[in-house]
């Protein structure tokens, strides 16, 4: 019986294949694949630190593996705190590839930003691309759903809830799978299922839904499908300036630098990446639970996005034309971009018809898992991959591994066409560690992916390299022997011809030899060798037949047969070997090797045959930079020389001249590729070779630096940090010397970035010389080269004094410090204060900052934002800078302070002060609970990282610094409830003993001796505080900070509350109160306060600032008059300048720093509200009892209402909060208009209000009569009832008016936004 092929193409252009292989014999049974392919081999490499990949990187490129797919690069809501679980998808932000202090590290799970790129541009140089995993359906879990940087709340899929979770607020979308009801958590539904809005894995999902290709006027506008009034209904997206500042997260600035939604963020973000790590392709994780407009096409997307990057970074001109991501050649110029969906096909069509991507191929999958169980045949058959253009095939990954025979697995998929992927986790997880718990991930094939205890799997991938490449036609399937042949298809007609042979390969799983007499299109007469060495017989092709034996070997037998090929043995004569230790990960043994190291501009490249070879050609690295004076096969269309260049010679002897090396090759690790042809390409007949690879190390010249600061000649005010950028790498040590002195140490930031004070030096010119080795990687690090710079600089002194009260070279070993900025008069124009270039806030008072996280971003708009890095002591070194202007002058101070947590160097993710591995005890050894387990304590099933009522939490989430979201940071509180805090406990323990877990925060019996101490207590009356009028505050000092003080002043200022700084502090001699024994003093609260904000201090260096907190009384009363309060519309025109809905009810909007007005017609024939809010929620009752409800809580949020009766005095009345308002009296007086303060009303400025003018009819039960904006959803007839029920319209979400703050603020530089980092 004989299998033809078919002219149709399904899933993307893979031939028909029969429906079904039984027990039968199928002789000769034919099948092709169209596709003309050279190989690829991917290997997913997870759980393997950055540093560690780049030593194994001559293993990797000597293996032949073309990609390396790695982990999600960026940082986790723990950076070095764990590795347990800790992969990578529990994403925390985006833009931090390891090189923003916080999270208790600089590094990600995987390194440093320096360290990843140094990793990529070595696998790069030795011909191997990079495709990081890519995570954006989602964030982590674990942090505040608040607080992740660049993005707010809106930005997932919630519900506001008042008052759920103690202060959270925000209920979040259910977590998937606890319904599996039909059409099911797992079903996409065309993009309006359940999976595009859950939460998969507790992981936050994002509203990737709305983008650009669902937005009004694209003739879909499905942006807010899940949206409230339609689906789940939840609360609506956000579009604001999500990174104010800092414009190197935007990667075509000044474009881009926007309000965007969190859609426009992510598209923003892949271009930035590719910037950032100059990525080769992309693995899309969570594919299943994104819409595919998300993904877009050709033009629009986040597809577009990353190939239109790709395509600026290699100068590539055609950005839309994606046609090569689905081609199997190695000179593909377009990333190579694949999804995550574990689907069978027939769904994944979803996002393949529109989607320029490929799949993991969960199809052969499924297949493997069958077919090696016992029926290899079954590999074969129409349906049993997603075909080679569409697919990534593999059979064991990260989630889910082989059931079987996992050898014979990989020997099919490594020589079946398409691209197929290994799986390797470098010896650093065991099966132990996944089935304990310690961490949800599976070990990968570790002994043997890159031949640690056998060379099975190089070998194999090394025969891809050299013969899986040409179509493919089926030779035999059945239960036990499985045979394939790879032919060049020279002349097109999709057919195996005479003499178009490459590969013969066939696979046995009955654990006995078989024999058989196999059709091939090899030339009679050809020699067919079995280059796994499992056979070692050569077969002779006889009469269009080869007689194939395979091993039976335990079940796992196959042979790879190709015609000999001459063997090739490549030096470099002249150059010396260099140690290379190879690490073999946590569950291995390192080994020792060697990587010739090239040290000349000019040297040569021998090739010695083992017979001769019609054509050598060689390639360096990727083949993109001609090394030699022969011809260079650029742009080939013969896919099997692409990049190659010709080498001279004949025979058995070739050789390349290389020069001028400097200029045309990198520093560091390069791979040297020398293919030996047996048919030369475009001779004819199937360009047969063999190919050597080598990887050497260039060592030209020394680390090669770039001092960026201070420039040549620059003149530097005061005192300034140098910053040293180590361009390749390969920096091992580096010494500074300031005029001839002694040689210091730089500070080694991150790989390739180094720091050095340049302190206490006096005015006039100076000259520091930095030296920085170079070194091997032998089990004993010997230099091996060395560079020296010079830099010439001028030191101007300061004109005013300055200092900082920080020790040169000092170190911090506790959390929350003070950095005080001293010296100088109070007369500077400017001061500002900085720590490895964040400017921080003086947040602890005059000149003072508390380290607690606090950092300032402004632009050139004048948009300032004071946002947090959580967990930002991170234990090393750090500088800090303080500036001061005068006149235009500017004169500076920095220190260098190392960071050491308690003595021990402790993580601490959320800069709670409290150390991840106290919190969570043996986190950073065993591990967090694993994967779907729950936090002790978190007994609901959606396992969600909420301590909601009715749960009773046994540990803290290190993850948040206040666990149970009360305001109060974890440090504060008391979880065994034995009277000490769990600070006290900590801080006891390292005074006592020096250990931090001497006492346990959750046993009652295991604390410090003596009563718990007693704080000291503050008092403030009129709470809140009322604008132009006093407040009293008193101090009793207790056990607190100032318990031993003679005087205590009260150090006083207002407004942080919104302005992020204390405004107009001073400092206030407190009084003594005998009779209460106790100091007090009184404050004026300002006219224009928002807030009033106190500390304490002795007069000295001593201060108790509520634990880094401060004391805040919030500010009400009278507002400055910045509106008329008259009963006419304010604004120009009428009140056409601050009209923002025109029609109907009219509504009219302003803002003044902080004051808004609002304003709608007045009252006549109906009562009218006006209704102001910052967030939609709960359904509630309609105030003054009209008729049915409204979507926000009217017993906080502020409105404001007017009679309608005369007889009443037509009154209009501002509820929930303190202002001005007015109700005109038609027609002269056409306003109901009313102005408060956004603070006062809402506690901080929202970046945008929600407002809707309603008139109801008078009395109670009044209906709506008339509405701004117009109605969404009218009232309507209840037919379930006899006669029918009349059911008045509520307000409904969708008829508020979202107006936002910019766009009504007439003193836009004065708001303050709410605005994460």
């Amino acid at each position: 019986m004989q299998l033809h092929s078919s002219n149709e193409t399904p899933r993307g252009g893979s031939i028909m294949r029969s429906a079904s292989i039984g027990k039968t014999v199928l002789f000769c049974a034919t099948l092709v694949l169209a596709l003309s392919t050279q190989a690829e081999v991917m290997l997913q490499w997870f759980e393997t630190e950055w540093d560690e990949m780049y030593r194994r990187t001559p293993e990797v490129a000597e293996a032949g593996y073309s990609y390396i797919w790695t982990p999600p690069p960026t940082k986790a809501p723990t950076g070095l705190g764990t590795k347990w679980g800790n992969v990578g998808y529990s994403l925390y932000d985006r833009f931090d590839l390891g090189d923003t202090p916080q999270r208790g590290s600089w590094a990600t799970r995987y390194g440093t930003r320096g360290s990843l790129r140094n990793m990529v541009n070595q696998m790069h140089q030795c011909d191997v691309k990079i495709i990081p995993d890519i995570v954006m359906n989602h964030t982590g879990n674990g942090p505040d759903i608040r607080e992740y940087p660049g993005m707010r709340v809106t930005d997932f899929h919630v519900w506001y809830h008042s008052g759920y979770c103690n202060g959270l607020n925000y209920k979040r979308a259910p977590r998937m799978g606890l319904d599996d009801s039909w059409p099911g958590d797992w079903y996409h539904d065309n993009g309006n299922g359940r999976t595009m809005w859950k939460d998969l894995c507790n992981l936050q999902d994002i509203r990737t839904e709305d983008c650009k290709l669902t937005r009004p006027g694209t003739g879909n506008s499905t942006d807010n499908r899940f949206t409230a009034p339609n689906g789940p209904q939840f609360i609506a997206g956000e579009s604001f300036l999500r990174h104010v500042g800092q414009y190197d997260k935007y990667p075509y600035y000044p474009a881009g630098y926007e309000n965007e939604e969190a859609s426009d963020m992510l598209y923003r973000w892949i271009a930035w990446l590719g910037n950032a790590i100059d990525y080769d392709g992309l693995r899309l994780d969570a594919g299943k639970h994104t819409p595919w407009e998300f993904f877009g096409n050709d033009s629009d997307g986040f597809l577009h996005e990353a190939q239109y990057n790709q395509s600026l970074r290699r100068g590539y001109t055609n950005y839309n034309d994606n046609t090569d991501v689905f081609r199997n050649d190695i000179n593909r110029k377009r990333s190579l971009i694949f999804a995550e969906i574990l689907s069978p096909w027939n769904e994944i069509t979803y996002w393949a018809n529109s989607n320029p991507m490929r799949f993991l191929d969960y199809g052969i999958k499924k297949t493997a898992d069958s077919a090696l169980e016992g029926n290899i045949g079954n590999f074969y058959g129409y349906g049993k991959d997603f075909g080679p253009e569409k697919g990534i095939m593999y059979i064991w990954g990260h989630d889910e591994g082989p059931k079987s025979k996992v050898d014979l697995g990989y020997a099919y998929t490594l020589t079946h066409i398409g691209i197929p992927m290994v799986y390797f986790t470098g010896n650093n997880v065991t099966w132990d560690d996944s089935q304990s718990g310690r961490t949800w991930m599976i070990p990968g094939y570790d002994n043997y992916a890159l031949g640690d205890n056998g060379t099975k799997i190089p070998n194999l991938v090394w025969i891809n390299a050299q013969f899986g490449w040409g179509k493919e036609w089926n030779r035999w399937a059945d239960n036990d022997f499985l045979a394939l042949e790879r032919f060049d298809d020279l002349d097109s007609d999709n057919n195996p011809d005479y003499g178009e042979g490459v590969l013969l390969a066939a696979f046995n799983d009955s654990g006995y030899d078989i024999t058989k007499s196999l059709d091939t299109v090899f030339t009679n007469g050809t020699v067919l060798h079995d280059y796994t060495g499992n056979n070692p017989n050569n077969v002779t092709v006889s009469g269009g037949k080869a007689n194939i034996t395979v091993p039976g070997n335990y079940g796992q037998g196959w042979v790879c047969y190709a015609p000999l090929t001459p063997e090739v043995t490549l030096s470099i004569p002249g150059t010396n070997s260099m140690a290379w230790v190879v690490p073999g990960g946590i569950h291995g043994s390192s080994k020792s090797r060697t990587v010739p190291r090239i040290t000349s501009s000019s040297f040569t490249v021998d090739a010695g045959l083992s017979y001769a070879a019609s054509d050598v050609l060689l390639k360096w690295g990727q083949g993109n930079t001609q090394v030699g004076s022969g011809t260079h096969y650029t742009n080939e269309s013969l896919l099997v020389r692409a990049n190659y260049e010709q080498m001279g010679g004949s025979g058995t002897s070739w050789s390349l001249n290389i020069t001028d090396a400097t200029n045309r090759i990198p520093e560091g690790l390069n791979t040297v590729k020398v293919r030996a042809y047996v048919n030369k390409p475009g001779s004819g007949r199937p360009a047969l070779y063999n190919t050597a690879t080598k990887v050497v190390y260039v060592d030209l010249v020394g680390p090669q630096l770039n001092i960026s600061y201070p420039t040549n000649n620059q003149v530097i005010r005061g005192e300034g940090v140098m910053i040293i950028s180590n361009t390749d790498y390969t920096a091992y040590g580096m010494t500074v010397s300031i005029d001839g002195g002694a040689a210091t140490s730089a500070d080694e930031i991150m790989k390739g970035l180094w720091k050095f004070g340049l302190t206490g030096l006096g005015a006039g010119v100076h000259t520091a010389v930095v030296t920085t080795t170079e070194a091997d990687w032998g089990a004993s690090r010997q230099v091996i080269n060395t560079s020296i710079y010079t830099r010439v600089f001028q030191v101007a002194g300061n004109v005013e004094g300055i200092g900082l009260n920080h020790s040169v070279n000092t170190t911090n070993t506790l959390p929350f410090f003070q950095t005080i900025v001293t010296g100088g008069n109070e007369s500077y124009s400017a001061m500002r204060l900085y720590w490895d270039g964040y400017e921080l806030p003086f947040n602890g008072g005059n000149r003072t900052n508390i380290f607690n996280g606090e950092i300032i971003f402004r632009d050139t708009l004048g948009n300032i934002v004071t946002n947090r890095l959580w967990g930002n002591f991170v234990n090393g070194p750090h500088y800090f800078e303080a500036e001061r202007v005068d006149a235009g002058v500017t004169s500076r101070v920095v220190r260098r302070v190392v960071f050491n947590l308690y003595g021990i160097n402790a993580i601490d993710s959320d800069g709670d002060a409290l150390p991840d591995n106290l919190e969570m005890p043996f986190i950073d050894t065993v591990g967090a609970p694993g994967a779907n387990q729950p936090w002790p304590g978190d007994s609901n099933a959606d396992m969600n990282f909420i301590p909601e009522t009715g749960e009773k939490w046994t540990r803290l989430n290190p993850y948040n610094h206040s666990t149970f979201y009360t305001g109060q940071w974890d440090d504060r509180g008391d979880m065994d409830g034995d009277g000490y805090s769990n600070y006290e406990e900590l801080y006891a323990g390292l005074n006592d003993s020096n250990n931090i877990y001497a006492y346990s925060i959750y046993d009652a019996t295991r604390h410090p001796s003596g009563a718990p101490a007693t704080g000291a207590e503050v008092t403030y009356t009129p709470d809140p505080g009322l604008r132009t009028n006093n407040i009293t505050i008193t101090y009793k000092q207790n056990d607190g900070p100032l318990k031993n003080a003679a005087s205590v002043n009260l150090h006083v200022g207002h407004s942080k509350r919104t302005t992020g700084e204390w405004q107009d502090w001073r400092d206030v001699a407190m009084t003594w109160d005998a009779g209460n024994s106790r100091y007090q003093a009184t404050y004026l609260v300002s006219n224009s306060a928002t807030s009033v904000d106190f500390c304490f201090n002795q007069g000295g260096t001593n201060w108790d600032n509520n634990n880094r907190n401060d004391w805040q009384v919030i500010v009400k009363g009278s507002v400055p008059s910045e509106f008329v309060m008259d009963g006419d519309f304010d604004g120009a025109n009428g009140g056409n300048g601050y009209t923002v809905v025109p029609y109907a009810m009219k509504i009219l909007a302003a803002v003044k720093g902080d004051t808004l007005y609002v304003a709608t017609w007045s009252t006549e024939a109906n009562d009218v509200f006006l209704y102001v809010t910052d967030e939609l929620g709960d359904i509630k009752p309609t105030p003054w009892a009209k008729a049915r409800y409204v979507f926000l809580d009217t017993s906080i949020k502020p409105y404001l209402a007017a009679e309608a009766d005369a007889a009443k005095g037509r009154t209009g009345f501002l509820y929930n909060v303190t202002g001005a308002v007015t109700n005109g009296v038609r027609p002269s007086h056409p306003a109901l208009e009313a102005q408060f303060s956004l603070t006062d009303a809402f506690g901080y400025v929202p970046e945008a209000v929600y407002i809707a003018s309603v008139a109801y009819g008078t009395g109670d039960g009044g209906e709506i009569q008339s509405q701004a904006p117009y109605e969404w959803q009218g009232g309507s007839w209840d037919q379930s009832t006899t006669p029918w029920t009349w059911i008045p319209a509520d307000l409904d979400i969708m008829e508020f008016q979202r107006v936002a703050i910019d766009s009504i603020s007439l003193t836009r530089s004065s708001i303050s936004t709410r605005c994460a980092m």
